[in-house]
């Protein structure tokens, strides 16, 4: 509503009223002196009417002050702090009811690790705390915004959650506060999803570790598996398994003797074996060179042709390439054999020497 005429008419001077009658010999009766009254009255009706209704749009679109004001919830945390538990709220708690529940772990004898629940209860009246303890946590103390709870036994807490809280306090407003509600109201839903999921993994974790088998109850296990088991007198020790049994790398039966031969130089001084080969002679040995070229080769010698004064010429593989082996009599030697690529020789000298007599693998089988 414009209240613009109103205040207009509050700022004119007053006017003089004109009237047809003689001033000097007319007078009004008593009905026109009310009358004119009446009228009077009547004309101030459009002027409160406005204020009226400028009054209730006030009303309706802004808040009072008294709208401002609400109680609130006092939050308290967990937390724990050099053996204690400490419940920390973000004001000073002068009365109402907190629940807080601890996860203890604990841990036997037998090294067996296990989840305690305990409820702890405080009370606040007038600024003066009531506490209800468990065995583990007996005392507590208030120290400003601070619950202190006890830990004589210095257990592990795993989890602090507030299970339930009634503490109030009062707070006041100002419209410049109103613009901050939405994104507290916000922060508060994340803060309570996220409390409810802590809680939620805190079960997890209690219940998951339960399941698995104590100390106590694996060794009971093993005892009756123990006494189930046949007589122990039947079973045999370390010592008399390993004289009874062959282990599974000791399942190869071989029979060979050993075959003389000499690492010797040719003439031009290049190594080669002094040797007299027959079929079923394995052959462990070397052969390299002077730029550093090293390879170990054991290869079966199985040649079952005649072999001729000229020798005999045979393919030999090393770690996956084809070498040539040459059996031959040599001038100052005798009978020798060395390897070669084709194009250059190689020194060839042997480490060991044996005629394979016979080779059985022995399968391994259940009686």
């Amino acid at each position: 509503t414009d209240l613009t005429p109103l205040i207009d008419w509050c700022n004119e001077d007053i006017k003089e009223l004109t009237y047809d009658a003689n001033e000097d010999t007319s007078v009004p009766s008593v009905a026109g002196v009310f009358n004119i009254c009446n009228n009077v009255v009547h004309a101030m009706k459009p002027t409160f009417k406005m204020l009226c209704n400028a009054i209730n749009e006030i009303n309706n679109d802004y808040i009072s002050k008294n709208e401002l004001v609400r109680d609130d919830i006092i939050d308290v945390v967990g937390k724990y702090v050099n053996g204690e538990v400490h419940l920390e709220a973000e004001d000073v708690i002068t009365d109402g009811t907190i629940k807080a529940r601890f996860l203890v772990q604990k841990v036997s004898e037998y090294n067996d690790v296990d989840y305690e629940e305990n409820i702890v209860t405080i009370n606040i009246t007038g600024g003066t705390i009531n506490y209800q303890g468990t065995t583990d946590f007996p005392s507590c103390t208030m120290n400003d915004k601070t619950f202190v709870i006890s830990n004589p036994n210095k257990h592990r807490v795993g989890g602090i959650s507030i299970k339930e809280n009634t503490a109030k306090r009062r707070m006041e407003f100002t419209t410049n506060d109103l613009a901050y509600t939405c994104d507290i109201d916000a922060l508060h839903k994340k803060i309570d999803t996220l409390h409810e999921q802590i809680e939620k993994n805190d079960t997890a974790l209690a219940t998951t570790l339960n399941e698995f088998p104590t100390v106590d109850e694996v060794n009971e296990a093993l005892d009756e598996l123990k006494n189930n088991m046949v007589n122990m007198d039947n079973l045999y020790t370390k010592e008399e398994a390993d004289a009874k049994y062959r282990s599974k790398n000791d399942l190869i039966y071989k029979e060979s003797i050993e075959v003389p031969f000499e690492n010797v130089q040719d003439s031009s001084g290049t190594w080669e074996v002094k040797i007299k080969l027959n079929s079923g002679t394995r052959l462990v040995g070397t052969i390299s060179n002077n730029d550093g070229f090293v390879k170990e080769f054991d290869y079966l010698f199985d040649y079952n042709g005649v072999i001729t004064e000229d020798g005999v010429n045979v393919d030999v593989e090393i770690d996956g390439t084809t070498y040539n082996l040459t059996y031959y009599k040599s001038d100052s030697n005798g009978l020798c054999f060395y390897i070669d690529n084709g194009e250059d020789s190689f020194d060839t000298k042997l480490i060991l020497a044996e005629k394979i007599l016979k080779q059985d693998k022995i399968a391994l089988k259940s009686e």
